[in-house]
């Protein structure tokens, strides 16, 4: 259930959800996001595993019929025939376009979607009025096949405030995969540098 807009700063406000805990879940992006890379010519998205995220913002990008989406499971089974195998950790940039480039080959995408988190910050709130709460941080960015380069990046921080007990990791990881799928549906417009 969306119940408002969320107010971060440095970030723009997205949507504020209730979580099935009682409790609540906003949504903020980067201020210095760019417009969405789902630019007219892309029509096959591969997206690379990370966990629940992807899964539903594979699910929103194959519902508008507009994309070929492979999952991230398709995408490491398509990666898996050519006998590169997955990393793990951190990769130079060097790293970054040889490996989204195999994916790219492996898949025949025109753009894969990635994500990394970036952490966890916990807030117990104990000698404060405000509910205890986390946030965390995750970056999604678009790797282009055709420029062999990764082209767009967007950070969000997801806040969920706990009410008794924290909501289901799954709950969470919805609505951060809707978040994304509407940032890169152009549902949420990129902010303006002031």
């Amino acid at each position: 259930m969306t119940v408002g807009m969320a107010a971060v700063s440095g970030f723009q406000g997205y949507k504020t959800f209730q979580t099935t805990t009682g409790g609540t879940a906003q949504v903020a992006f980067d201020t210095g996001g760019a417009t969405t890379p789902l630019t007219p010519e892309v029509r096959r998205i591969a997206v690379w595993q990370n966990g629940g995220r992807e899964i539903r913002l594979t699910e929103r990008l194959l519902a508008t019929g507009r994309f070929d989406v492979l999952s991230p499971n398709a995408t490491a089974e398509a990666l898996s025939k050519t006998g590169r195998q997955p990393v793990a950790g951190l990769m130079t940039a060097q790293e970054q376009s040889a490996f989204y480039g195999s994916i790219c080959k492996a898949t025949k995408a025109d753009l894969v979607l990635f994500a990394a988190d970036q952490g966890i910050n916990f807030n117990k709130n104990m000698w404060s009025f405000e509910r205890a709460n986390n946030t965390r941080v995750a970056d999604l960015s678009a790797f282009s096949c055709k420029t062999n380069s990764i082209t767009w990046t967007e950070r969000m921080n997801v806040k969920v405030e706990v009410a008794g007990s924290a909501p289901p990791e799954g709950e969470i990881a919805r609505i951060a995969g809707d978040a994304w799928a509407d940032r890169l549906l152009g549902n949420v417009p990129a902010a303006s540098k002031a």
